[in-house]
């Protein structure tokens, strides 16, 4: 369980993004209700998309964006209870990454099942698990659950949102949806970068003096805390 003082307060820099006139606040509160049972899964639902690539491109809601279903053993379908925005969200949108994205569905065969334009963006959630893969062992029905996307299968600013079992884990009792939403893609760079790119184990930096450049960003003030936690 991470301690309350361990999360990560991100500073959504991409709400400049949104507009709230085009109802973005009535589409948070849809999509992060919780009063809606959980077996119930509609066939359509509300959803944030890019419909191009673009750095001015449009942000639209569509209200009849077709649900994501399991089409893998291993996938878990999650009502989304609350999403976050990284600046990973607004690089997609410009077209960050496209052509390695692009190469990376088509290997992964995700090629039209949603993950193109126009694309859902969002890289974390926490909500409940409505319906699991034949394999699923980690998750059932019901559970409380916090997990994010990988680079190339975004889809978090939605209603529901498809994600893999390794990518999903029960939430911890003591955050609520909101605080939980903040942490999964933000502590998975930060635990890739100091463990497989600096090969650092937190451990070994008991007592030690570490430089965070961007300390207030989403990545810097959850470096800043975990290390810290450390000594």
């Amino acid at each position: 369980t991470i301690p309350k003082d361990l999360i990560c307060r991100k500073k959504y820099r991409m709400t400049r993004l949104l507009s709230l006139r085009t109802g973005f606040k009535g589409f948070l509160q849809r999509c992060c209700s919780t009063t809606q049972d959980v077996q119930v899964i509609p066939r359509t639902m509300l959803a944030l998309e890019a419909t191009n690539y673009d750095k001015d491109g449009e942000l639209r809601i569509n209200e009849n964006r077709r649900v994501a279903s399991i089409r893998y053993s291993d996938q878990v379908l999650v009502k989304v209870h609350a999403a976050s925005l990284n600046p990973i969200d607004y690089r997609l949108r410009s077209g960050h990454g496209q052509a390695d994205m692009d190469q990376m569905r088509k290997e992964h065969d995700l090629h039209h099942t949603g993950y193109e334009l126009p694309l859902i963006l969002g890289r974390d959630c926490a909500g409940v698990v409505v319906d699991i893969g034949s394999t699923v062992q980690s998750v059932n029905v019901g559970d409380f659950v916090w997990g994010w996307t990988p680079d190339w299968a975004p889809g978090c600013l939605s209603e529901y949102t498809v994600l893999r079992e390794n990518n999903v884990r029960r939430k911890p009792e003591t955050l609520n949806f909101a605080e939980a939403a903040s942490i999964p893609y933000v502590g998975i760079v930060f635990l890739h970068i100091f463990r497989n790119l600096f090969k650092v184990q937190l451990k070994d930096l008991a007592g030690k003096r570490v430089l965070i450049h961007g300390g207030g960003g989403g990545f810097g003030t959850f470096a800043v805390q975990v290390l810290q936690s450390f000594g």
